[in-house]
């Protein structure tokens, strides 16, 4: 997911198409005092809790002026964690 705001928190851009979540809009408002911000979102969900790694950093002018912001994330599902776990697993029966 990508998504890009202006200096007034307008959504610009949104890769992913779903608007992006709650967690993800405050950090991008948060971003627009010039705060780079690297975390962990966990969000609970009707039945089931997603947890992204979500970077967003604020796109300024040569003059320091922000002019808006950009945010990316990953999900960390279970495609994401297959081929760790697929290797984690060979690992253990390697050592065996």
């Amino acid at each position: 997911d990508i998504d890009v705001v202006d200096g007034d928190g307008k959504l610009l851009a949104d890769i992913s198409g779903d608007g992006g979540s709650a967690a993800e809009t405050a950090l991008l408002t948060q971003t627009l005092t010039g705060e780079r911000i690297t975390d962990v979102l966990v969000e609970d969900r009707e039945d089931t809790t997603e947890v992204s790694i979500t970077s967003a950093a604020p796109i300024a002018s040569v003059r320091g002026n922000i002019l808006g912001a950009v945010q990316m994330s990953l999900k960390v599902d279970d495609d994401f964690l297959r081929p760790y776990a697929l290797e984690a697993g060979l690992a253990a029966y390697r050592n065996r």
